[in-house]
């Protein structure tokens, strides 16, 4: 093969290829469909159809190779008309059958087509066509294109009608890309992005439980839940839309990312979006793959209303689309120059689809839809769409990682987002802190069991009750986050670990000692330690406002604070009184090191921690809380 024959993979493109050096051999970059036609198909034609769409669309073309130096490369394929498979099928269910089995099974990457057409009959000739392709040469917005543009030229060749020539080669694209890499527009959407991302925020996570390895096709198996909106409360949603004249995406991304904030307890964060990328007429009637996955930054205070976040959300929208083209690859290359440990900036999704048939270029009725392929590479991708088959209404899919997360978490989830909305409808302007996210159903459970008379006498700690569980369940996992897990023996040895620590650098029975990080594997860790010594820990929020952290430290009378690298910069005035513990230390130093228990452990009357609360008056009030009372909350919490 000629070496000018070969191009580059665009941007869009490596995304997907580099997911596939990492998930080698599995569906997860196949994307199905399926065009049913709702008439009696002539299959010649429609077969005839199917191959013109093909000879016209070049990134149907599309194959991949390495060149001599083994880098991959593109090559655009001369067309040969192709046998397209008749199948036949009883019901809909064999078609769903039929979806499920085609999409399951990965591509062969290198010098071979990147995608398979299936007609398909019912006994009655109606059917249609099962279109399975790789991402790396289509993306959902083509998918729908290519739907529609089949259905047209098969339309044109059932009336003898000219096929008009709206069809624009990838290739365009490919080259209008270099262009862009050299222009004035590419420096300015990189200096949007650098500022946006100066810092890096904290990866958030919904799932409860986290499995370390990583790679394999079993890690990435998901399931997909669909709920239908009902009608009336999508018609509700719908007038407060137009009302405050934003985009339902708008509103959703405001409701997920309120709910992901909440749960974390984090005000600053990143949902992926997936965004169409194609700025122009040309490139809106072009298949191939554009898709560019945009970080979604989402910050708010929970004292604004809704409505004022809801602004913010609409207007980072607008500022981000402005920006669009540059690559999420890009980005996390800039980061990973200064941060050279940065994964990902996302592990949730959220994406607003809208895929409708044209019938105005046919004669006939067909709907399309699309199949997902059982795999997923977040923990957690929320798709809303509106298709042929829920006309008037929208589906919310929740593709999730099994490992992640069971049914019911889901389920819980879905509820708990209707009951935010209902909230948000029936009050726009209610502030963020005010919404409940838990459902009345769930409030009634807590309240009454919380509330329900135990006369079981306490007599064991936290760190009692913890060092027991250690002995039962070793191996189970403990603590998960940001995809790494740690059982409950290597936990209980870091535990015991930063309580030798901190006993040697002079923390005694009673002692006050702050806790300075955000939500992490550092804080629960301080957290034991500090009650394995029978001190006194007391947490303060990252992002309070530099008076009130100091206020507390003093009031306190703190003897140390401990923080990680991530805040310690925040306690600049208190540099003699900080203990800096990162998780990766801690597990340098616990490696193939054992660190007993405490010989002594605290009683109930010991005091465990102080919480300071608003306060009427504008100084924050601190609570003592006792160990007695601390077990008692966990006991009553199981």
């Amino acid at each position: 093969m000629l070496e000018q024959n070969l191009f580059n993979l665009t941007n869009p493109q490596k995304s997907i290829w580099s997911q596939e050096q990492f998930y080698k051999n599995t569906s997860l970059n196949n994307i199905g469909g399926t065009i049913i036609i709702k008439e009696k198909i002539n299959f010649e034609l429609l077969e005839k159809a199917i191959n013109k769409f093909i000879e016209l669309n070049d990134s149907f073309n599309i194959k991949l190779c390495f060149d001599d130096n083994g880098s991959i490369k593109q090559f655009f394929s001369n067309f040969i008309f192709q046998k397209i498979d008749l199948i036949n099928l009883n019901s809909y269910d064999d078609l769903l059958n039929k979806e499920k089995e085609l999409i399951e099974n990965p591509f062969s990457l290198l010098n071979t087509p990147l995608y398979k057409f299936i007609m398909f009959k019912f006994p009655d000739e109606t059917g249609g066509i099962i279109l399975i392709a790789h991402h790396i040469i289509v993306d959902g917005f083509a998918c729908n294109f290519v739907a529609n543009k089949i259905a047209y030229i098969y339309n044109c060749l059932l009336n003898n009608q000219q096929i008009l020539p709206d069809f624009y080669s990838y290739k365009d694209y490919i080259l209008s890309e270099k262009e862009y890499i050299k222009s004035s527009k590419f420096e300015k959407d990189k200096k949007y992005w650098n500022k946006l991302f100066n810092d890096v925020p904290e990866t958030v996570a919904l799932s409860t439980y986290t499995n370390t390895s990583i790679g394999t096709f079993e890690n990435i198996n998901s399931y997909r839940e669909i709920f239908t909106l009902k009608k009336d409360l999508l018609s509700k949603i719908n007038d407060f839309c137009n009302l405050y004249k934003i985009s339902k995406y708008n509103f959703f991304m405001a409701i997920y990312s309120l709910y992901i904030g909440r749960v974390n307890d984090v005000t600053d964060f990143v949902i992926g979006t997936p965004i169409l990328n194609r700025i122009n007429f040309k490139e809106k009637n072009t298949t191939g793959m554009f898709i560019n996955t945009i970080p979604f930054r989402c910050t708010f205070n929970s004292n604004i209303t809704f409505t004022e976040y809801l602004n913010k959300i609409y207007i980072q929208s607008i500022n981000m689309l402005r920006h669009q083209k540059y690559s999420y690859e890009y980005i996390l290359d800039d980061l990973r120059n200064k941060q050279s440990n940065i994964p990902s900036l996302y592990n949730i999704l959220l994406s607003y689809q809208i895929g409708k048939s044209n019938h105005s270029e046919t004669d006939f009725n067909y709907t399309v839809r699309w199949t997902h392929s059982s795999t997923n590479s977040d923990e957690l991708d929320i798709h809303l769409f509106e298709y042929d088959d829920t006309y008037n209404s929208l589906n919310i899919a929740y593709d999730y990682q099994i490992k992640k997360f069971i049914k019911s978490d889901i389920i819980n989830m879905h509820l708990r987002i209707i009951n935010i909305i209902n909230q948000i409808l029936e009050n726009p302007k209610i502030k963020l802190l005010n919404i409940q996210l838990i459902t009345e159903k769930e409030k009634e459970f807590i309240l009454n069991k919380y509330n329900s008379n135990m006369n079981i006498p306490i007599n064991k700690t936290i760190i009692h009750m913890f060092e027991e569980q250690v002995i039962k369940t070793p191996y189970n996992i403990a603590i998960s986050k940001n995809g790494y897990s740690i059982n409950f023996s290597n936990f209980n040895n870091m535990v015991n670990y930063v309580a030798n620590l901190l006993k040697n650098n002079g923390v005694n029975i009673g002692d006050k000692i702050c806790l300075f990080f955000n939500n992490s594997i550092e804080l629960v860790i301080s957290i034991f330690a500090v009650l394995k010594l029978s001190a006194c820990y007391i947490p303060i929020d990252t992002s309070y406002p530099n008076e009130r952290i100091e206020y507390i430290i003093k009031n306190s009378n703190a003897k140390f604070i401990l923080t990680n690298s991530l805040n310690k910069n925040k306690l600049i005035n208190y540099s003699d009184k900080y203990i800096v513990l990162n998780i990766e230390n801690i597990i340098h130093e616990c490696k193939d090191k054992i660190f007993d228990n405490m010989e002594n452990k605290p009683t109930l009357d010991n005091l465990a921690y102080i919480i300071y609360t608003s306060g009427s008056t504008g100084n924050p009030k601190g609570v003592k809380i006792a160990n007695e009372s601390l077990a008692n909350y966990i006991r009553m919490g199981k």
